[in-house]
């Protein structure tokens, strides 16, 4: 995926803020940190919703839409509960 015309702005919804929050303090740091590198990383296609996106942080998975430049982040969840 990859991002012409330089910075891209990644939003976290409420939801995913409030599920790094209850983390403990290096797997905050560990998701925070991939999720700021995004568009790089672990990234596959969700080929049945289009432009929607998932990133793959050890157990983890974020689901993510990107439209233009900003990457909204709407799910994370472990890898168990991510696809149901």
């Amino acid at each position: 995926m990859a991002i012409r015309g330089g910075f891209v702005r990644v939003v976290k919804s409420k939801q995913v803020r409030k599920y790094i929050d209850s983390q403990d303090k290096l797997t905050r740091k560990r998701l925070d940190d991939a999720l700021n590198e995004l568009p790089f990383g672990d990234v596959v296609p969700i080929v049945s919703i289009p432009n929607t996106f998932r990133l793959r942080i050890g157990k983890f998975r974020a689901l993510f839409v990107k439209e233009a430049n900003i990457i909204k982040v709407t799910l994370i969840e472990s890898r168990g509960q991510a696809y149901k």
